[in-house]
């Protein structure tokens, strides 16, 4: 997890999954035993309604584990086990796009070669987890559009994309 953050940044809460290594002081990081409860969180904490809590809470540049254990994540266990899968599919994608990775794909139960970085793709899966932790959270179309709107960047790139797709096909 990126420890230091800013508001005006496009992402507040930005967190990933590294390959074994040591990383700076600029990241927090932690371990979950199981690499589908890891993809889990990871999506939870990544999706634009988590970033959008993040943004009320944030009363400085650090996120800090006392910032980060205030944070309403979904219960795991309240989650089926179509939409655990589907979160984790998607998760892998987004994650398995370096072989400094294939440990975690192996986890996931995934053999084959890592995926290609595919902007439009990516954002697509981007998009397909908030609006399935969007539902989680049980945030309305309405509570979603004013979220997004504090998003003003990350809405901009999903409209152009949306634009060039469109025309494109």
């Amino acid at each position: 997890m990126r420890r230091i953050a800013r508001v005006t940044d496009t992402r507040t809460l930005i967190c990933t999954i590294l390959p074994k290594s040591c990383p700076n002081y600029s990241f927090n990081t932690f371990k979950l035993e199981k690499p589908i409860d890891s993809a889990l969180y990871l999506a939870n904490l990544n999706c634009i309604v988590t970033d959008y809590i993040c943004r009320q809470k944030l009363g400085s540049a650090n996120i800090t584990w006392v910032f980060l254990k205030q944070i309403p994540v979904i219960n795991m266990l309240s989650i089926s086990e179509f939409i655990k899968d589907f979160i984790c599919t998607c998760v892998l994608e987004l994650i398995y796009t370096s072989y400094d990775l294939k440990p975690f794909a192996q986890d996931m139960g995934y053999e084959g070669e890592p995926f290609t970085w595919d902007e439009e793709r990516r954002l697509l899966l981007k998009c397909e987890i908030d609006a399935v932790y969007a539902h989680l959270y049980e945030v309305t179309i309405d509570e979603f559009d004013y979220i997004m709107e504090t998003f003003p960047i990350v809405k901009r790139r999903i409209s152009k994309n949306t634009a060039n797709s469109t025309q494109s096909g």
